[in-house]
């Protein structure tokens, strides 16, 4: 136990609250203490540890570099001050409960507030102490930032869900396996996928073996299958089958079950790759 504090005491300041819901080894180390000091297994469920064996575990382009909240879940009106899992993933916009931009910034002295300045719960600036619920913003984004938050919020909820079990160790594999399928399968890629998709389709592929692959990756990978990106988690040889041909092609090409992608998930690719 002595070697696992010690490991917990190297962390830097702005690492602590990751790796309360990340899905780190030291994040595993703190569940398995609060349940067996406890005896309560639910902690597990307010984690990302169901998916640790998808993304990188430095947790790289995974979790936000600064603090994010909502207004209204922070207001002094409010009993129970809310921190949302899903506020601390990066590239997050909006608050699903009411429908708010997530602020980053004081509203007084616009100080971003880095993880290792904020605490969670805290309803004030860290550096001037202003409220930090006097900013409220109606959320208005374009339709891939809200693709992505609706991919975000299901990821969430996948790893909130009790019922839910973890991915398996040979994920990686299986989505190799998925790739390798798909691009063996696709001699008329051309009608299917652009030049820069099939592309970045090879190019990920070639460095599954090296490295597990970032969210952004994944998101991309997703929006260019026209799946959401817990289905490719759960499934991810299945959802790396080759998307459907054209409509005047139907009579003399195999078909699989999944149409061409509508415009948003066209749209999310493109922000993506940008």
């Amino acid at each position: 136990m002595g070697v696992q504090n010690a490991a917990i005491s190297k962390l830097k300041p702005n690492e602590h609250l990751r790796s309360l819901n990340g899905f780190s080894n030291t994040t595993e180390i703190l569940v398995t203490g609060l349940e067996r000091l406890t005896g309560n297994t639910c902690y597990r469920n307010h984690t990302f540890l169901k998916v640790r064996n998808v993304f990188a575990r430095n947790h790289s382009g995974f979790f936000s570099e600064t603090g994010k909240w909502c207004s209204r879940c922070i207001d002094p009106e409010n009993i129970d001050v809310r921190e949302l899992m899903i506020s601390s993933l990066r590239g997050t916009y909006c608050c699903p409960i009411h429908n708010l931009a997530l602020q980053s910034k004081c509203p007084v002295c616009f100080a971003l507030q880095h993880f290792a300045w904020r605490c969670p719960g805290s309803r004030h600036c860290m550096k001037c102490g202003a409220a930090l619920w006097k900013a409220c913003e109606k959320a208005s984004f374009s339709e891939s930032a809200e693709w992505r938050d609706a991919q975000l919020r299901e990821l969430v909820s996948f790893v909130s869900d009790p019922s839910s079990s973890d991915v398996s160790h040979d994920w990686s594999k299986k989505l190799r396996v998925g790739l390798d399928n798909l691009v063996a399968s696709q001699r008329r890629r051309g009608e299917l996928y652009t030049f820069r998709e099939w592309s970045w389709i090879i190019e990920f592929k070639q460095a599954l073996p090296l490295v597990l692959p970032r969210l952004e990756n994944l998101l991309r990978l997703a929006s260019i299958q026209a799946v959401s990106l817990t289905q490719l988690i759960i499934s991810p040889e299945e959802n790396c089958s080759p998307r459907l041909l054209p409509l005047e092609e139907m009579a003399t090409e195999h078909r699989s079950r999944r149409s061409r992608p509508e415009d948003k998930w066209i749209l999310a690719a493109e922000v993506l790759r940008s």
